[in-house]
Formats: structure tokens, C-alpha cells, sequence
């Protein structure tokens, strides 16, 4: 996969940046595998797959412009028992920016449970409106 046609704009929430911070201080080697993971959607935008990315949350408001970056790979996820991080995302329909909303490690939470989502899916939603309300961003997808 090569780059995408067109330039991407990546744009980190004050939310996710506090937790990538946060995970920096406290886990390198998670911190770098997120940041593999966020470095794969920018280099590949709307080309990125699975298992970095994954598309259309569907309790989103935002379905297919929303996404969420995933590390580790969820193949190798009983390497990493107490590491399931996943990064939620808004883009518009071009897929020429990306807002990355909330970071957080789903694997605090019951296994096989959709409790991160369901807490963190709103949260993200809520997230994207109020930064677009600030930068106004380009084709702002309406749920």
C-alpha cells in the first residue's frame, strides 16, 4: 500500500493526547505499538486494514466514518492480557482528515464484554462534535 493521493490531516483531541502522555510515562512499549497503529493510519488513510485499523463502529453516530486503531494485534492479544488499547476516530467521507477522540484499554473491562464501547463510543461522539464546533472541520460528517 503506498500513500495516499491526497494529503491527510491527522488531528489529536486534547483527550487522546492526555492519554497517550499518560501511557508514555507508564508504558513504553504499548505506548510505541499505539503509536505504530496511528502512524498506520496516517500513512495509509482510507487504505488502512485490519488488524491496525478498524472500520464503522456501529453505535457510533458517525458508522462509516468512524473507526478505531487497535493495538496489540487482536491475534496476539493473550500476549498482552492486561493490553487491549484502541483509539477512536471521526473522519469525513473523503477520509482526508482524521480526529482521533479517546485512547483508552479496553482490556480493563470484563473480557468479551462491550463495556469500553459503550462508555467510550458516546464519549467519542460527543468528543468529534465539539472539536469540529472549534476547528470546523472540512465535510463534517452528519450523522
Amino acid at each position: 500500500m503506498g500513500r495516499p493521493s491526497q494529503p491527510l490531516v491527522l488531528r489529536l483531541s486534547p483527550q487522546f493526547k492526555a492519554s497517550a502522555q499518560q501511557l508514555s510515562e507508564t508504558d513504553g512499549g504499548a505506548y510505541a505499538g499505539v503509536l505504530a497503529a496511528t502512524f498506520h493510519l496516517a500513512e495509509h488513510g482510507r487504505a488502512s486494514i485490519h488488524p491496525y485499523v478498524e472500520w464503522g463502529m456501529a453505535t457510533s453516530d458517525f458508522r462509516d466514518n468512524s473507526g478505531e486503531i487497535r493495538w496489540p494485534d487482536p491475534e496476539d492479544q493473550s500476549d498482552y492480557p492486561d493490553c487491549a488499547w484502541r483509539g477512536l476516530f471521526v473522519t469525513n467521507p473523503n477520509r482526508d482528515w482524521f480526529l482521533l477522540t479517546l485512547l483508552g484499554n479496553k482490556a480493563r473491562y470484563p473480557a468479551g464484554s462491550r463495556a469500553w464501547y459503550d462508555v467510550a463510543v458516546p464519549k467519542s461522539d460527543r468528543i468529534a462534535r465539539a472539536y469540529n464546533n472549534v476547528l470546523n472541520l472540512p465535510d463534517f460528517p452528519q450523522p
